[in-house]
């Protein structure tokens, strides 16, 4: 898979990231992971309307962005999850 990635906004109060794939024109979200050797982005796709609606609202983006540190979207994230997945970075 070709991505090539662009952040277009970022939340410091909900600690994500909403962005675009500039080769499939998809728009994703991504929340900082971190494992036992690495810190790393984890990636989402979203679908139109999840993007329009958190394009107007960080809260509505915040709580989805809770909701997959809580893995309960892992069937939108763009590469499966690694062998040593990590765990949520959020701040203190």
């Amino acid at each position: 898979m070709d991505l090539r990635l662009r952040s277009i906004c970022n939340s410091k109060r909900f600690f994500f990231t909403l962005g675009i794939d500039e080769n499939s024109n998809r728009h994703y979200l991504s929340i900082p992971m971190s494992n036992s050797l690495v810190d790393y982005q984890e990636y989402y796709w979203l679908t139109e309307g999840q993007w329009e609606v958190f394009c107007h609202s960080e809260e509505a983006a915040g709580a989805f962005a809770e909701s997959c540190r809580e893995r309960k979207h892992d069937d939108q994230l763009i590469l499966g999850p690694a062998p040593d997945r990590g765990v949520p970075r959020v701040p203190a």
